[in-house]
């Protein structure tokens, strides 16, 4: 099992001790459990960032998956990898994308050529993706940019990635916004999501992680199968 499959193990298991959490708290707070000094608010507060939580979630997962992917690469020589990930090694390592001088740019690319044909040794493995916080589209554009095939059942993929969840965003977006909200300071975790119950949160966790679980399992064949070598890009 791949490092970045175990890590969303562990995450998924942090967010389930979370929500059961806030599910007891809610009861209290009704009156429908034991007596404990909770209100409302420290409820709704847990709530907000259980948002949180699953956003940070779909970061740290596809944050270990580029690294991995990255050592993957520094296993092989850039002229063994397919079209596909030379192009999004070559976009991140000459910063392609980046305003720099004439003098920098040019130096960066006798950089990058001479890693490239195996004259110095490769400084980063790292490669390019869609920019901005994670969502599905971010996800499926790093997919398509080394050429990695998301096997993602439409009913998942629909759940997750089409459907709206809350305000015209599907889950993934939503708890995108909602931990850029909350970070910039646009709302506080008090009022941020009290209008949304436990059963509604279990709701926007399931299509989360049933959406990470298949990610994490296409990536982890298209590693495994060595498919980011010798095959070029369509």
């Amino acid at each position: 099992m791949r490092d970045f499959e175990d890590l969303l193990n562990l995450r998924k298991r942090e967010v389930e001790k979370h929500l059961s959490f806030v599910a007891e708290l809610e009861g209290d707070a009704a009156g429908r459990g034991p007596a404990r000094p909770v209100d409302v608010e420290h409820v709704n507060i847990l709530k907000s960032a259980f948002t949180v939580h699953l956003y940070n979630v779909v970061e740290s997962t596809m944050s270990q998956i580029e690294r991995e992917v990255a050592e993957e690469l520094r296993a092989h020589s850039p002229r063994d990898w397919s079209d596909a990930l030379f192009h999004a090694w070559l976009r991140h390592r000459a910063a392609i994308d980046e305003e720099m001088a004439d003098n920098d740019r040019l130096l960066r690319m006798v950089d990058v050529i001479t890693e490239a044909v195996g004259r110095r040794q490769l400084r980063s493995t790292r490669v390019a993706r869609p920019s901005g916080n994670w969502s599905h589209n971010e996800v499926e554009g790093f997919a398509r940019t080394i050429d990695c095939n998301l096997a993602i059942p439409e009913e998942v993929h629909k759940r997750a990635c089409l459907v709206h969840f809350v305000d015209e965003k599907t889950p993934l977006d939503y708890v995108r916004h909602m931990r850029n909200q909350v970070a910039h300071g646009n709302v506080s975790f008090i009022g941020a999501v009290e209008n949304l119950t436990v059963s509604r949160l279990r709701e926007l966790r399931d299509s989360i992680m049933d959406y990470l679980d298949e990610v994490a399992a296409s990536f982890a064949r298209f590693l495994n199968s060595k498919a980011y070598l010798g095959r070029p890009a369509t």
